[in-house]
């Protein structure tokens, strides 16, 4: 019965660093992708404005569209979303996760595929990390 809590102690120290590790501090670079770096200067940065873009959308719209409405990024990642803060540990295998500051220190987070064509995924986060998933 004296094993039990051994076994126990193990299975914590094992575990919980891999969880731990799932996700990390984002890794933002504001050197953009080719295809998307020549987009304009930033517009249309509210968190309504931004919603409106994606409800006016049944498909989620393409980064072409985004980027032409938004203007150009203000960070990109290879990591997938986890939070306002964190992203993945492990980078996507294609794609990468574009940021827009929004206004009131919003963020929308934008997950795209490995050409950077196609909304996989869009989450607006407030200024207090509350995230509200607008497309997926």
């Amino acid at each position: 019965m004296k094993i039990a809590p051994l076994v126990v102690a193990i299975a914590v120290v094992i575990i919980m660093p891999a969880q731990a590790a799932e996700y990390v501090k984002w890794s933002w670079s504001t050197n953009l992708p080719a295809k998307i770096a020549s987009g304009g200067e930033p517009t249309h940065r509210t968190a309504a404005e931004a919603d409106s873009f994606f409800r006016s959308r049944y498909r989620g719209g393409t980064i072409e569209e985004l980027v032409a409405y938004l203007g150009k990024p203000d960070g990109f990642s290879r990591q997938a979303p986890g939070s306002k803060t964190l992203g993945t540990a492990e980078p996507c295998y294609a794609g990468g996760t574009l940021r827009f500051c929004l206004t009131a220190g919003d963020e929308l987070h934008v997950r795209t595929d490995g050409e950077l064509h196609q909304v996989y995924e869009a989450i607006r986060y407030d200024k207090k990390g509350k995230g509200t998933l607008l497309y997926k």
